[in-house]
């Protein structure tokens, strides 16, 4: 009797199968243990794969916050995550509703529980800094799907070889390759900083593909495996119902008859296809993201270029590239002579507008040299001096900007001033920064020693820091006490000493009352004309409030100072 063309394949793909099972090491009689270890990791009871993956996830987000790879690597390792995550790829291989949803509801509890405990630690660090740990995991591409696959694949035949015993000499690397638990916590940190949708989206988007890829992989793996066959189908269907007589899922699928048969829930080619799907749905925001860094590669590998042709002998103090959706925006710093750099800057934008083929925009600010300075001493135009002023406050913007970054938060609100000069600008031997601060609570040494390291490490050379610290409340006093002209003049000794270093500097006066204080009516009158008289004689504007202090059972003033929000 002739055999079909389906005899044909069928008899190929078996004995390719039987090479398989011998080269990687699997007896075919213990195929039922796979199941078994499979069904044991999608166990939502099991306490200890609940503690080894919240003490993953908070080892993991600590490390990311630290930025710290060796603390991360031995969170991957403890992660119980590859598990149910191949379970599920074995249950879309045999058609084992059963399992995949013991799977699907492990895996979903699993990300719930990993984005709530990795954001709660990012919450309540003292510190939350977009780390590179952190930022390495927001733009993932087809690359990062390719080694997916890749380790779905070998974790597949790592899972297979379980009955061996020998397993576990690979598993490791795979779950570090894998990286399931970085990713998520990455998620969980954008989550825990503040709702960032872009670190969010872009962990969550490299944790769904190592996800999806791994499930992919394993369906192949486990086909070649002939998991699905009739005789094994029969044993693991004697196993479940032997396991899992009192199970919840497991009464509602008989109660359902979708516990009949295994092989008969969807055909295998259409779960295949269903996974196929989801991957390439994956593929299309991983390429987007692959051109992207391509692109950046090629804007940064030209402008390097460019800088090193027509720029070499050009002192540049600081470039910053802004890489739009249509258009590129670099901007110099640079120290420069009395002849001007336009010639060279426009040569730099050309030839970039030419190899890129883009809208590219250069712009650049000069700071003088000596040179430059001597120049200055020379009689110069009205036009000059305006293009001076505009390069300094340029760089001090910038340079602002910066310093605020190095900032716990509540001192940025406190910072009221910066006062940079190089030595070209006074007879100095390093850069100087002058920090004034606006507060009630004064810089320890500590937080200034701290403070002047994260600037060195900034400018990556010696500077010389001063930080000043003026108290915001200058004035004092009960309101039925009289205000004596020695504290007037002190007063206005305090303004005048710090409208000499602050800008936008303005004064504060507010009225404090008890809790439901009787004369409340009569002492608001009777501080108005206070603070007029005030007024008056120190020829300080002052704008009045009034509140109320549980704190407080007697009446009493505060003048304090304010300032605008530093640029």
């Amino acid at each position: 009797m002739k055999e079909s063309l389906f005899d044909i394949m069928k008899r190929f793909f078996k004995k390719v199968s039987d090479i398989f099972l011998e080269d990687i090491g699997v007896d075919p009689k213990s195929k039922i243990e796979i199941y078994s270890f499979l069904y044991e990791e999608t166990d939502v009871t099991n306490s200890f794969y609940w503690i080894s993956l919240l003490s993953s996830v908070g080892i993991a987000t600590l490390g990311l916050a630290l930025n710290s790879p060796a603390v991360i690597i031995g969170a991957m390792l403890l992660s119980p995550l590859m598990g149910p995550i191949i379970a599920f790829g074995l249950s879309v291989t045999i058609g084992d509703l059963y399992l995949g949803m013991r799977a699907l509801i492990n895996l979903l509890l699993s990300i719930l529980a990993s984005l709530i405990f990795s954001s709660l630690i990012t919450f309540i660090l003292p510190f939350q800094i977009e780390t590179t740990e952190v930022m390495s995991r927001t733009r993932p591409n087809t690359l990062d799907l390719g080694v997916a696959l890749i380790c779905g694949l070998i974790a597949s035949i790592s899972v297979a070889r379980v009955p061996l015993k020998t397993s576990g000499t690979t598993l490791p690397g795979v779950a570090i390759a894998v990286a399931l638990i970085p990713p998520l916590c990455s998620a969980g940190f954008g989550l825990g900083i503040g709702f960032k949708w872009n670190i969010f989206g872009g962990a969550f988007l490299l944790f769904l593909t190592n996800l999806v890829s791994i499930v992919f992989t394993s369906i192949f793996i486990f086909l070649l495996l002939r998991m699905g066959a009739d005789e094994e189908i029969e044993k693991i269907r004697s196993f479940v119902t032997e396991k899992s007589p009192k199970n919840i899922i497991y009464q509602a699928l008989v109660g359902q008859k979708l516990f009949q048969t295994f092989k008969k829930i969807g055909k295998l080619y259409n779960r295949i296809i269903f996974v196929s799907i989801i991957l390439a749905v994956l593929i299309v925001p991983l390429t987007i993201i692959l051109n992207q860094i391509k692109r950046e590669i090629v804007i940064k590998r030209e402008t390097e270029k460019a800088v090193s042709t027509f720029l070499a002998d050009t002192v540049i103090l600081s470039k910053e590239t802004v890489i739009g959706k249509k258009d590129v925006n670099i901007h110099f710093v640079i120290l420069s002579g009395a002849a001007s750099e336009y010639e060279k800057i426009k040569k730099v934008e050309d030839y970039l507008r030419l190899k890129l083929e883009e809208d590219v925009n250069v712009s650049f600010v000069e700071i003088p040299n000596k040179a430059a300075l001597k120049a200055l001493n020379e009689p110069v135009s009205a036009a000059s001096l305006i293009n001076l002023n505009s390069a300094i406050k340029d760089i001090n913007s910038k340079f602002v900007s910066k310093i605020k970054e190095l900032l716990p938060e509540k001192r940025r609100t406190e910072l009221v001033n910066i006062y940079l000069a190089f030595p070209s600008q006074k007879n100095i031997k390093h850069p100087q920064i002058d920090i004034y601060f606006l507060t009630n609570n004064p810089i320890g040494e500590y937080e200034k020693e701290l403070l002047h390291k994260s600037i060195l490490s900034l400018l990556k050379e010696n500077v010389d820091l001063k930080i000043l610290c003026f108290e915001k409340k200058v004035l004092w006093s009960a309101l039925n006490k009289n205000i004596e002209e020695k504290e007037l003049q002190k007063l206005i000794d305090k303004k005048d000493t710090m409208a000499f270093f602050i800008p936008n500097l303005s004064f504060h006066s507010k009225l404090f009352l008890p809790p439901n204080y009787k004369k409340s009516d009569k002492l608001k009158k009777q501080f108005e004309q206070l603070m007029n008289k005030i007024e008056r004689e120190t020829n300080i504007p002052l704008t009045i409030s009034v509140s109320e202090n549980k704190d407080t059972d007697k009446p009493y003033f505060e003048i304090f100072a304010e300032a605008g929000n530093l640029e």
